[in-house]
């Protein structure tokens, strides 16, 4: 169960081999999984770095926390 969801009537959900999107109701995009390829569809420099999984040389990896993406309506 992704708890980070909670708040949001999905109507739909998507997993890729290593990243997911949902779409709410209302139109809302939401991303979270395998960063470092642009898979997610948001630059990194625009994501809090404590949403990020960084590996052991401090590149971030992962998008671990369901984050909308903006304009996608």
């Amino acid at each position: 169960m992704v708890t980070e969801l909670n708040g949001y009537k999905i109507k739909e959900i998507k997993g890729g081999g290593h990243h997911s999107l949902a779409c709410t109701a209302d139109g809302q995009l939401i991303t979270w999984g395998r960063a470092d390829g642009s898979q997610i569809g948001l630059k990194l420099a625009d994501i809090p770095k404590e949403h990020l999984v960084h590996d052991e040389r401090g590149a971030a990896r992962i998008l671990q926390k369901p984050t909308v993406i903006p304009g996608k309506l």
